[in-house]
């Protein structure tokens, strides 16, 4: 877990840019896009709760392959939560 505000830049696929996201969290969502998941959104839970990757649901078929699991969050996202390791 990290603080708030505690940030790194990846490279997302998303449009093919780059964003900042929480530090601790950042080798996780960069090897989610190197293997075709397209995210769009994510937050390390900052000790309050799991962390999260919202995913275009397009990628369904990439997070079924990499065993991810998932729940639907809208009509175009769903959402992998996990547990940080420490």
């Amino acid at each position: 877990m990290c603080q708030w505000g505690t940030e790194r830049i990846i490279h997302v696929i998303d449009r093919d840019r780059h964003v900042a996201v929480d530090a601790c969290i950042a080798d996780y969502v960069q090897e989610m896009n190197d293997r075709g998941i397209v995210t769009i959104a994510c937050c390390c839970g900052h000790g309050q709760g799991l962390a999260s990757v919202l995913v275009l649901r397009r990628s369904i078929p990439e997070m079924l392959r990499w065993r991810y699991a998932f729940e639907n969050y809208s009509l175009d996202l769903i959402e992998h939560r996990f547990e940080l390791e420490d």
